[in-house]
């Protein structure tokens, strides 16, 4: 994810015109069916229920000059509408700000990818899912634990392009950090949990991750697409603890539909530019991670061809095995690694299980402050 500097002050003079349209009677006017253009956008604004206009009027301000040469009236119609059921629906629902309303459930993508037609469907799919539950949160930690087994979708590095359009990963299989984070997004807003995309070029070590933030009463919340942890539980909060706020390079950035104060104009992917609204989220990791004291050690066990291994570890105290885990495969993102937690100076021991129980190695270790020591095992 290589980020593209920008501004969004001309973006903003842009959509100006449109954004502060007055509302239009409600007049017997057939559906284009043809792509939008300054006649077609003004058809949607019409054809939507008064109710619903402001919010079709703000959905075109913020939409990427290429989803206005091609896609349809009709479309946006149904988009708005679906959005509109799912928040009336919803148990928190009553609950959403407008301004969250519009920039995180009603939007159709998440960051400018190409447009599919995912809402009914992921409706229908993942409302059951989330059946009973109150809080927004909450369902969405459930529709990430299932989504990718429901969806036949997994992690891979061999996914066509990073920012992948939900469908596009399904058809395929498997996707980026971004694309799976995309699924999520989406899965999320068709049920009418406002969630975003959310990516940093990591500050402590090479690469960059992208993952979600779902708000829940007030509040803003992290998942890790895919990985299945619980909300703001995820096994990057280690490493966001050393992002740099105000920094265009090393900032967390969550993205919006409509600009704001403060906000900047960035591309996700380097090879595709559609700049997005950007906003700085860093400081609410760096208040996160100042709650926590732990020191961590990562662990891979690889095999002489440099795969990683799903594999038996366990940390050692005292001559007494403590804590007990599984290493990951390449099935899982890149970046990810299982982990033993513990206070700042405590001395142990990491052993390493072939599958069929013998030992690959044991190594002496040390927990310490600063950036999580990784222990890699080769199994021969």
């Amino acid at each position: 994810m290589a980020y593209v500097k920008g501004h969004y002050l001309a973006y903003v003079m842009v959509h100006l015109a449109i954004l502060f349209t007055p509302a239009c009677a409600h007049a017997e006017v057939k559906k284009p069916d043809g792509p939008l253009n300054a006649s077609g956008l003004q058809h949607a604004i019409d054809l939507a229920p008064d109710e619903q206009k402001c919010a079709m009027r703000q959905l075109i301000s913020g939409m990427p000059e290429r989803d206005r040469q091609s896609l349809k009236s009709d479309y946006l119609l149904r988009n708005v509408s679906l959005a509109f059921e799912a928040k009336a629906k919803a148990p928190w629902g009553s609950k959403i700000p407008e301004d969250i309303f519009i920039n995180y459930v009603l939007p159709y993508s998440a960051i400018g990818e190409e447009v599919d037609d995912w809402r009914a469907d992921f409706r229908s799919r993942f409302l059951p899912v989330i059946d009973g539950l109150q809080k927004s949160g909450e369902a969405a930690h459930k529709i990430n634990t299932v989504l990718w087994k429901m969806l036949d979708v997994v992690y891979s590095p061999k996914r066509d392009k990073p920012d992948q359009s939900p469908y596009h990963s399904m058809r395929i299989k498997m996707a980026s950090c971004t694309g799976l984070s995309i699924l999520l997004v989406d899965a999320c807003r068709a049920v009418g949990i406002p969630a975003r995309l959310v990516g940093c070029l990591w500050a402590n070590k090479p690469g960059n991750h992208a993952w979600v933030e779902v708000w829940q009463d007030g509040d803003w919340y992290h998942l890790g697409a895919f990985d299945g942890a619980g909300l703001n539980n995820a096994w990057f909060n280690n490493d966001v603890i050393y992002s740099k706020p105000h920094d265009p390079r090393y900032s967390i950035f969550a993205y919006a539909w409509l600009p704001s104060e403060g906000a900047t104009m960035k591309s996700v992917t380097s090879d595709r530019h559609t700049p997005r609204p950007a906003i700085d989220v860093t400081q609410r990791y760096l208040d996160l991670g100042s709650k926590t004291q732990e020191c961590r050690i990562l662990v891979e066990i690889r095999d002489v061809a440099g795969k990683r291994k799903v594999r038996d570890v366990c940390l050692i105290q005292d001559n007494k095995p403590i804590v007990f885990g599984k290493t990951y495969d390449d099935s899982q993102d890149l970046n990810s690694h299982f982990s033993f937690a513990a206070s700042e100076g405590t001395v142990a021991r990491i052993q390493a299980q072939r599958r069929d129980g013998s030992i690959i190695d044991v190594r002496d270790v040390t927990f310490g402050k600063g950036p999580p020591q990784l222990c890699v095992f080769v199994e021969k």
